[in-house]
């Protein structure tokens, strides 16, 4: 009888560590390291520090398109130059949290003080930088022969001039340069960003 209660006890304390174990599992699984955010497209008035940098390394992608496995990689801190895009993710009283769409997938984020930020419409459209919102042709000069094609992605404003901007690919290592007609960029990159859970929310 002795026997077969200690046999039993065994057996409980056996399943209850188990159970544990996996509920331990289950729970660290479902902890996010992120969340995600609103931005809206400002732009960079005077060259500045982009301070507090980092970006994240991801395994791929689920069923929307969101990072798995992401992990977040602290970054030396770096300028951010007279006409540069940013996303503003949290404004606080002095700085603000942003995404620096750096043409890559996953871009920058840092600290810019406020400012040196603009979102009115009208200093973001003279820019240095914009988005391919479709796939375009690419040009040798303004009205000129059609050289290539560059897929939708961010781009470098190097010169303007009737009707056509001269841009720079910045996306997947492309080197395209060429001209395209202004109403192939696109100067928004308002969107849903993720964000580290611990600075949802924060300025």
């Amino acid at each position: 009888m002795k026997k077969f209660v200690c046999m039993t006890a065994v057996l409980i304390l056996m399943f209850s560590l188990s159970a544990c174990a996996l509920s331990t599992g289950d729970s660290a699984e479902e902890v996010p390291t992120y969340t995600k955010a609103e931005g809206v497209t400002a732009v960079i008035t005077g060259q500045t520090g982009l301070s507090g940098c980092y970006t994240f390394t991801y395994e791929g992608t689920d069923e929307n398109g969101d990072p798995t496995k992401a992990e977040w990689v602290s970054l030396s801190d770096r300028l951010a130059d007279l006409g540069d895009l940013v996303v503003v993710l949290a404004q606080g009283e002095e700085d603000s949290l942003v995404y620096v769409p750096t043409g890559d997938y996953p871009g920058v984020y840092g600290r810019v003080p406020n400012s040196k930020l603009s979102t009115d419409e009208e200093k973001i459209f003279e820019a240095r930088q914009a988005m391919l919102g479709v796939e375009a042709q690419i040009y040798d000069a303004p009205h000129g022969t059609v050289t290539g094609t560059e897929a939708p992605g961010a781009v470098k404003i190097l010169a303007r001039e009737d009707g056509f901007f001269k841009i720079r690919a910045l996306q997947n290592g492309s080197t395209t340069e060429g001209w395209v007609p202004k109403d192939y960029l696109v100067f928004s990159f308002d969107g849903e960003y993720i964000v580290p859970t611990d600075y949802a929310g924060q300025g």
